[in-house]
């Protein structure tokens, strides 16, 4: 928030939050986003101040550095998505593959 619109952000009131997720026997990521898809309600019950991890030692810079990791993974899915069509290109008169 304090890249996109640092003049709504009121860092005196920041306060960390952390889900009061329990020690999972398995990798805790498929379980966790279990939780979030499929639960009305989930990140009010996991995050009921709306914060995951320490907001006070955020800055701008820190925010635009995020915000360029999004935007490169994001075209690294684009590319990925566009190799693997290219890879598969369907021969129209068969219906099959040709890669």
């Amino acid at each position: 928030m304090l890249a996109a619109r640092p003049e709504l952000v009121k860092m005196e009131k920041a306060e960390a939050g952390w889900p009061p997720f329990p020690h999972l026997k398995g990798s805790a990521i498929p379980t966790i986003l279990a939780f979030f898809e499929t639960r009305t309600g989930s990140c009010y019950q996991a995050m009921p101040g709306g914060v995951w991890g320490d907001p006070t030692e955020s800055t701008v810079e820190l925010g635009e550095r995020y915000y360029d990791q999004i935007a490169r993974a994001v075209f690294t899915i684009i590319d990925d998505i566009e190799l693997t069509s290219a890879s598969m290109r369907v021969d129209q008169r068969y219906g099959e593959t040709t890669g």
